[in-house]
């Protein structure tokens, strides 16, 4: 009796375990899948916070702020399904959801950012690149419409044109009431670059002719001033060597940071 006890046991331990293991592992790939989708969309929803808070203001139109809040909304969404409870993502879904409301009713254009330093506007280039990138791959999984997608890249993408014009107009236009008209040439030399390169643009094609005028009345500025300065060497000598050398520096600066495009890749992944 007892011999066909433990037969039974050792039989139903046979049949029982490998359910049981393959009930266990089908628990962890849910799970492990759950922590993946957790993972996916908080990447996506921090993706559109990202473009929503570190943007320029002067770069980001009322649709592209509509469909970062809708999408981020639908993100969080998303994510209460798969944490039902958390406050946190409740938090932030009354938090959007306001912003977009106040968006939906009345849009005030903001004060436009200040972009102070070339990695400023290189930063604010490599956001708009990857806002575009990040529309698109939506539109593709059809997320939103076409025709939204197809609206908000084009802005996108000549925002991410104009974000390093202007920072360059900007530096000339002070450097030539400064009266370094040569600092003042070699950025609107930079400016006309940036414009050159994307002349699908009719508004391209509209800067290249304001940098000419430009580069041409800044020229004409630096012959008239070079002759009086060689008339008047001796006056404050150590001033103008320094002048001089930090003009030089500056560009040398600046060619070096135009070079260095790999140094400002990052990472994409939209989930």
């Amino acid at each position: 009796m007892s011999t066909l006890i433990v037969g039974g046991i050792l039989l139903l331990f046979c049949v029982v375990a490998p359910v049981a293991l393959h009930l266990y592992k089908r628990y962890q790939d849910a799970q492990i899948e759950k922590m993946r989708r957790v993972a996916q969309l908080t990447h996506a929803y921090r993706l559109t916070q990202r473009f929503l808070h570190q943007i320029p203001n002067q770069y980001l139109t009322r649709e592209s702020k509509l469909l970062l809040l809708e999408r981020a909304i639908c993100f969080l969404n998303k994510l209460k399904k798969e944490i039902p409870g958390s406050q946190l993502v409740s938090s932030k879904m009354l938090r959007n959801q306001t912003m977009l409301d106040e968006l939906q009713k009345n849009f005030i254009r903001p004060a436009p950012s200040q972009v102070n330093t070339a990695i400023d506007a290189r930063d604010a280039q490599i956001h708009l690149s990857e806002f575009s990138r990040f529309v698109e791959i939506q539109a593709r999984v059809n997320a939103i419409g076409q025709d939204v997608a197809n609206s908000v890249i084009n802005q996108v993408n000549w925002f991410a044109v104009q974000c390093l014009t202007d920072f360059y107009r900007t530096q000339g236009e002070n450097a030539s009431k400064a009266g370094e008209y040569r600092l003042a040439i070699h950025h609107f030399n930079n400016e006309m670059n940036e414009f050159n390169k994307h002349l699908e643009y009719e508004k391209a094609e509209i800067g290249v002719k304001e940098c000419l005028a430009l580069i041409e009345q800044n020229q004409q500025r630096l012959d008239a001033q070079e002759p009086s300065k060689s008339n008047d060497v001796d006056e404050s000598p150590a001033q103008e060597v320094g002048v001089s050398d930090e003009n030089v520096l500056l560009m040398k600066d600046w060619d070096k940071l135009d070079n260095q495009d790999e140094h400002f890749k990052k990472k994409q992944l939209y989930g």
